[in-house]
């Protein structure tokens, strides 16, 4: 295969066949993302599995939307196709956006410079940690903050 792909060949055919070995190639990766209980969110700060960083899985899912596009035929269950996985990905990124943008307040800005500090009990950072362990994504710098703050609180 390798040596005919370099051949300018223009089959219907030869076009599906790239797309479903870029769409297994996809899954392959989105997979190794997702956790076997998703729809148990509460059990995934007790499993071990890899986090994606959100940026990744972010890109991952702009990924699967281009090979939506290249994908040519008309029929009328075109839209209905959906990668194996880009289901719960989307869901994972959108869990993780939805806390990102829920708790802004508390991630954003310096929390070191006494002016600027955000009051928060401790039974407020605890449920925040908690909802942050049950996404099954790396969040990077806010999950380093948000952690290192109920850290230095307790």
């Amino acid at each position: 295969m390798p040596e005919g792909a370099r051949i300018p060949v223009h089959m219907e055919c030869m076009k599906l066949l790239q797309i479903e070995i870029d769409a297994r190639n996809w899954t392959i990766k989105a997979k190794s993302w997702i956790p076997d209980n998703l729809n148990s969110p509460e059990e995934n700060d007790k499993s071990s599995f890899k986090r994606g960083k959100i940026d990744d899985v972010g890109d991952h899912l702009e990924r699967a939307s281009s090979l939506h596009d290249r994908i040519r035929f008309k029929c009328k269950n075109q839209d209905d196709w959906v990668l194996d996985g880009e289901d719960d990905l989307t869901k994972m990124y959108e869990m993780a956006e939805s806390w990102l943008e829920k708790y802004d307040e508390y991630i954003s800005g310096d929390n070191r410079r006494k002016d600027s500090r955000i009051r928060v009990s401790m039974s407020k950072l605890h449920a925040i940690i908690s909802e942050l362990n049950r996404i099954p994504l790396n969040l990077g710098n806010p999950s380093v903050k948000i952690n290192r703050i109920y850290s230095q609180a307790e």
